[in-house]
């Protein structure tokens, strides 16, 4: 009759506990990165597309890819809902640096409308007085044929005014390394910086 001790129970049920603690250690994980993003589920896949960076060369909304990036559109005449999106993004651009995820994880794309104002050089002088950090963000423009398309991808609407002045959709967009839409927020007031800041943090570490 086999002697059993408990030395030998304790080597015999030893690896089959081990496996199962693997199994639950690997499941939290699961469960966690799943549920972390279920509130921001895929709302829509935008198209690629190329406009103008500050620098005058051509960039691709792909060649981000691998990373989060927020985006905003904007002119830089606008008195009001702009710049303060604009400042409100520049908070965020510093409490990324802290973390070290600005840049490296997460990018910012400004889009301008107003082709025939927001010209390079003002773009790389608007960047520059507002302190935007462009190692981790973009200031992009086009014509109006190019911009149609993208601006109807992103359900913006831009009309020109009288004054000279745009009369535009109040939205900015939270896209996941992959280009997909997975929130939107407003501009100005109606950004939750806070709100967005965790955002962005739990799309990097899908």
């Amino acid at each position: 009759m086999e002697d059993v001790t408990a030395g030998s129970l304790y080597r015999k049920w030893l690896p089959i506990f081990g496996v199962i603690i693997i199994l639950i250690a690997v499941g939290s994980v699961l469960y966690k990165s799943y549920f972390s993003t279920a509130d921001m589920p895929i709302i829509k896949k935008v198209q690629d597309f190329t406009l103008e960076r500050m620098d005058g060369q051509n960039v691709k909304l792909s060649d981000s890819n691998g990373k989060v990036r927020l985006i905003s559109f904007i002119f830089l005449r606008c008195p009001d809902v702009c710049p303060l999106t604009t400042q409100h993004m520049v908070d965020l651009q510093n409490e990324l640096k802290e973390a070290g995820m600005y840049g490296k994880d997460i990018e910012f794309i400004s889009v301008t409308f107003d082709y025939e104002n927001d010209t390079p050089e003002a773009l790389q002088k608007y960047a520059k007085a507002v302190q935007a950090d462009p190692s981790g963000w973009q200031f992009l423009r086009g014509p109006d044929d190019i911009m149609k398309p993208i601006l109807n991808d992103f359900w913006i609407g831009a009309e020109k005014q009288k004054n000279g002045l745009y009369v535009h959709t109040m939205k900015t967009f939270l896209l996941d390394k992959n280009q997909n839409i997975r929130q939107i927020y407003g501009m100005a007031d109606d950004m939750d910086k806070e709100k967005i800041l965790r955002e962005m943090k739990k799309l990097v570490k899908e």
